[in-house]
């Protein structure tokens, strides 16, 4: 049981970060069809794409090490003994 534990927060992490970034590039793409149409808030919809322009920027690049972690990080924890967790 304490294998699938390692990897539990780390999966976590990833998840959040890689479907954050679905929901930035969902934004991004309906924000800039309503400026490419001339309709609503034009400063909104600039606004969002900086913002998932910033997450795909800044925030996007921690999946590789979240990822590394699941797949190689266990190994350090599993060395911990029972007794000492």
């Amino acid at each position: 049981p304490r294998l699938p534990a390692a990897a539990a927060v780390p999966l976590l992490k990833l998840m959040g970060v890689v479907l954050g970034g679905y929901q930035m590039a969902r934004a991004a793409k309906v924000a800039q069809a309503r400026l490419d149409a001339g309709e609503g808030d034009q400063d909104f919809f600039e606004a969002k794409l900086n913002t998932a322009w910033f997450y795909a920027e800044h925030i996007l690049p921690q999946a590789p090490a979240f990822l590394a972690s699941i797949t190689r990080g266990a190994a350090a924890v599993m060395t911990v003994p029972a007794d000492q967790l």
